[in-house]
């Protein structure tokens, strides 16, 4: 199993904007809801109904908007959209695995698709007529890619 890189608050804030409050050395390993949270994970509470969780949250920290900038005392990074902050740090901490260029065998390609060098196409991709597909796009194994699609 590969071990998880972890970040502290303090790095997450710095990459990725939003004020921190609290102690900004807590480290962070993984995201988790609310309610499955443990310590090393970090949550958000993106609508009012759900501020209750954040009395019985294990969560490490939490991320949180303006409006909940003090519902807590949890270590907290305040935003304008604790959705898409939390779905960011989701990106931060589970990075995309590295793809090499390159059209697999098995993948159905019409010859007018346009494809970068860059790219990587997996087994048994379909790709379209008249299809663009640009630098550094990885499209999965499996995945249908129809007419004219860029």
């Amino acid at each position: 199993m590969e071990k998880r890189k972890a970040f502290t608050l303090r790095q997450i804030v710095d990459r990725l904007g939003g004020e921190l409050v609290g102690q900004g050395s807590v480290r962070i390993i993984q995201v988790a809801s609310l309610e499955k949270a443990q310590s090393g994970q970090i949550s958000f509470l993106a609508q009012a109904r759900n501020a209750a969780q954040l009395k019985t949250t294990a969560a490490s920290a939490v991320i949180v908007g303006s409006d909940a900038r003090d519902a807590t005392e949890l270590p907290r990074i305040v935003c304008s959209n604790p959705y898409v902050y939390y779905a960011a740090v989701t990106g931060l901490l589970n990075p995309s695995p590295k793809m090499s260029a390159g059209i697999h065998k098995s993948a159905v390609v019409d010859k007018s698709a346009r494809i970068a060098k860059s790219a990587h196409i997996g087994a048994h991709a379909v790709i379209g007529k008249g299809v663009r597909i640009g630098t550094g796009c990885i499209i999965g194994a499996g995945c249908v890619l129809g007419e004219n699609t860029s």
